[in-house]
């Protein structure tokens, strides 16, 4: 599994090499460049949509529809067997604020084991919806919070779950996020994490350079999905 993910990610960072123009998203024209741009999160999706007609990949793939809303799939995921879809709707934006509703889709096999050490093999799959709330503290310092809601058929506790304990079965999951901008083109991300249904910790840093992102997410104390990597807006193309 390391080397698969060491191999997309020597992929991705190719595809980097080749994006045709800075892919920096602003949610409002109004936004100067000097500005840290509200679009701008750690591990959260960002508040603004992916623009109409444009394709990006990084560690995710998504395309934009209409200015107003996107379809995405964590690879890194998918890579890691927990295949996945989500949409994303713009919903409100100013030049402080910004709002935008998600759902997330997620199929995945795992192996459950009982009380006994019993282990069962069995498919399971989730909603997930959530919401993003962008804020502008400054000029140069924003503010992201979110909260993602699960439900997942069949359900799986928490005991299920412990042996390896993992960060890839998700649970009902708050965000906190700050980013600081360094200059017009620089700025850092950083944000926590906390899985209310599994008690699972996260913790992470990103760096957005001229409308690229890299970054990682780092889970406490499991075994199994303890590092999450962030590379976003790889590749964007005009269609």
């Amino acid at each position: 599994m390391v080397s698969k993910l060491l191999s997309f990610i020597g992929i991705i960072f190719l595809l980097s090499s080749m994006s045709p123009a800075d892919t920096t998203r602003r949610v409002v024209a109004s936004e100067s460049s000097d500005e840290v741009p509200l679009a701008y999160t750690h591990i959260l999706p960002s508040p603004a949509v992916i623009p109409a007609g444009r394709f990006e990949i990084g560690t995710s793939v998504g395309f934009g529809f209409f200015d107003f809303f996107d379809v995405s799939s964590n690879l890194v995921l998918d890579v890691q067997g927990v295949f996945n879809i989500g949409g994303k709707v713009a919903l409100y934006h100013d030049h402080n604020f910004a709002f935008a509703p998600y759902v997330n889709f997620y199929t995945q096999s795992l192996t459950e084991t009982d009380i006994y050490g019993n282990q069962t093999s069995l498919t399971s799959t989730a909603w997930a919806p959530g919401a993003v709330f962008g804020y502008r503290l400054a000029s140069a310092l924003t503010g992201d919070t979110g909260f993602t809601y699960v439900s997942r058929n069949p359900p799986i506790p928490k005991s299920s779950v412990q042996n390896p304990r993992t960060a890839l079965i998700q649970g009902n999951t708050g965000n906190q996020e700050f980013t600081v901008g360094i200059s017009g083109s620089f700025a850092i991300s950083m944000g926590m994490s906390y899985d209310f249904t599994y008690d699972i910790t996260g913790a992470g840093a990103s760096i957005h350079v001229a409308g690229f992102q890299i970054g990682g997410q780092y889970y406490f104390n499991v075994g199994q999905g303890n590092f999450m990597p962030i590379l976003a807006a790889g590749f964007s193309a005009p269609f």
